[in-house]
């Protein structure tokens, strides 16, 4: 007989969350319905307290610490105003739970052995927004991907989720069911409602009020936006700017000519310069692109 094994779809939701791995990282946090949450790792909820306890999830940081918040920037608290301590936001966290699944305290903790070649694969949760749409008489299903954005909201300055589906719309996190097309999107960067850019303060609603004592670094807005139309394609299965300079990069160590090398340096600087990165590994990055296009060093082998 045929060995076989099924796909089944677990819902759940997000919450605001802090991972202290170092330093603070903003990030959300992903429950599920069938008690797994997703928190840079995977926990079931009858660990989630402990893993609150020891700090690894936390729901705010110290004044005078960096907080980074993937793809948007890096800064440093002067003062903030948290909603939770470590008691209300596990509090919250098990409320959510049971609304998702009202029988979530009856499951039981997952035992099963893993080998050490599945343990990194077993520990990570992979999170995809949805949209659901009701269409002459029948649901239709659309996949999508979501950043980090700030968004202007009656004058206060809101950091929340931009997330692209795969039937090129867009949704604001702050703005619920409420969809936008790629042009409107960039009509919103150029009024500045949506921007990477924050001057002292800023809100994460049902979590914080955040104000700024320096800022490390940020993501320049035109390049956040490169980054959305990035972030489309991806979802709509169209090749992203990454995908075709990776194309030209072995294009031209195949033929190393002056239109190889040209068609390489056109693609690289179409990446979003925070992505640029992604070309490679973790440790090789983009710097054989860099060589390649800026230096006359020749490749090692």
């Amino acid at each position: 007989m045929k060995n076989i094994y099924r796909y089944q779809r677990i819902e759940g939701r997000y919450i605001p969350g802090i991972i202290k791995n170092a330093n603070y990282f903003f990030t959300t946090v992903a429950l599920y319905e069938d008690g797994v949450i997703g928190c840079w790792e995977k926990v079931e909820f009858h660990n989630i307290k402990n893993v609150i306890e020891k700090g690894w999830l936390c729901c705010e940081a110290p004044n005078g610490e960096n907080i980074s918040i993937f793809q948007v920037g890096d800064y440093i608290i002067k003062s903030a105003k948290w909603k939770y301590n470590k008691e209300t936001y596990y509090k919250t966290i098990i409320d959510n739970l049971k609304e998702l699944n009202p029988k979530i305290e009856s499951i039981n903790k997952i035992t099963r052995e893993i080998s050490k070649e599945d343990y990194k694969k077993e520990m990570l949760v992979t999170s995809n927004p949805f949209k659901l749409e009701y269409k002459k008489n029948f649901y239709q299903w659309f996949d999508g991907d979501n950043t980090f954005i700030f968004y202007n909201f009656e004058g206060q300055l809101y950091l929340t989720t931009l997330t692209a589906y795969e039937d090129k719309t867009f949704e604001i996190g702050l703005l619920e069911e409420k969809y936008f097309s790629l042009e409107e999107i960039k009509e919103m960067f150029e009024k500045n409602i949506l921007t990477t850019e924050v001057k002292d303060r800023f809100f994460i609603k049902d979590f914080a009020e955040i104000e700024i004592e320096k800022i490390n670094y940020f993501v320049e807005k035109n390049q956040k936006f490169k980054e959305i139309e990035d972030m489309m394609k991806k979802v709509c299965e169209e090749e992203t700017t990454l995908e075709l300079c990776r194309e030209a990069y072995f294009e031209y160590l195949v033929d190393p000519c002056d239109y190889t090398k040209e068609k390489l340096r056109k693609t690289y600087e179409a990446i979003p310069e925070h992505e640029r990165m992604y070309l490679g590994d973790m440790d090789s990055k983009d710097w054989d692109y860099q060589r390649i296009l800026y230096s006359d060093k020749k490749r090692e082998v």
